[in-house]
């Protein structure tokens, strides 16, 4: 339900109370129960009261819907960056008017108080815009909105999964699906986002510790095949230094063989000359046994 009728009094209308909606439409916690804004954009004033299930909102061109969403996005501590629309907060406030109200009722749970209201005033003075927060009707910081918003309610202005202004369905449309998973995942709860983090965080750190391990299998490849190389080397002088003391021990031992060789050689000729001289005896006494025979005829 919106209403458009401007209040009738200049002070912001005291706080209304919401007509109970039927048992089966009880408002959920986190859903929207009442979006109001006074001089703002194109409206004097707008009330939008939507039911706790799909909201439709139908209207002409230049009809304000548009500033119903950018109300919407301003009073939950959006930013102006969130939808692309106006380069300051200054341009959402109605022409000729110096001051913009902004009212936003979430339903809370019944164990915490009940529903929240949160107020944003935009004032316009001297050229510069002041901005003062308000959660149900008690002054309060921008951070404190901000905690409410995005920790109790678990709003996220700047999640395309969540909020899609018209503005930036281009956008949402280039998303690949990676991106798409991450923000589906980070409306739908904090510690699936973290959970998803920390998966991607683990994958990161697995892909560098494979590409480590690759550099190192590669670094040990090389070392063990220089090792291999190294070894046979080792293998080599150790063969050229046994030859070596070979020849060495050979060289040696060259002298006592050659000695050797010419002692056995000489006690070779020993022999021969021996037999020789062992002949040549035989023969003087055959020589003298013939002699003395021819001398006994």
């Amino acid at each position: 339900m919106v209403h458009t009728k401007p209040p009738r009094h200049a002070a912001p209308p005291p706080p209304r109370p919401i007509t109970p909606t039927p048992p089966h439409h009880t408002p959920t916690h986190c859903s929207i129960k009442r979006v109001e804004a006074e001089n703002f954009m194109t409206h004097q004033y707008i009330e939008f009261v939507p039911s706790s299930r799909v909201n439709l909102l139908l209207g002409a061109n230049g009809s304000g819907k548009s500033s119903l969403v950018c109300a919407l996005c301003l009073g939950l501590g959006g930013k102006t960056s969130d939808m692309e629309r106006g380069k300051t907060l200054a341009s959402f406030i109605q022409t000729g008017k110096h001051h913009a109200i902004i009212r936003i009722t979430l339903a809370g749970r019944p164990t915490d108080g009940g529903d929240w209201t949160i107020r944003r005033d935009l004032h316009l003075r001297g050229g510069s815009l002041e901005t003062a927060w308000a959660i149900n009707e008690v002054a309060a910081r921008e951070d404190d909105v901000l905690k409410l918003v995005r920790d109790e309610f678990h709003v996220q202005m700047d999640n395309l999964c969540m909020f899609l202004p018209q503005e930036k369905v281009g956008k949402f449309s280039c998303m690949n699906p990676p991106e798409l998973l991450r923000e589906t995942m980070r409306s739908v709860s904090r510690s699936l986002e973290v959970a998803y983090a920390s998966i991607l965080r683990l994958q990161s750190e697995t892909v560098t510790q494979e590409r480590e391990l690759a550099t190192k299998r590669a670094a040990f490849d090389i070392v063990r095949a220089e090792l291999a190389r190294l070894e046979r080397d080792k293998d080599a002088l150790e063969e050229f230094k046994r030859l070596e003391t070979r020849k060495e021990l050979l060289e040696l031992a060259r002298p006592e063989a050659t000695y050797l060789a010419a002692e056995a050689e000489h006690e070779r000729l020993q022999g021969v000359v021996a037999e020789l001289q062992e002949e040549g005896k035989v023969w003087v006494r055959r020589g003298r046994g013939r002699g003395l025979g021819r001398r006994r005829r």
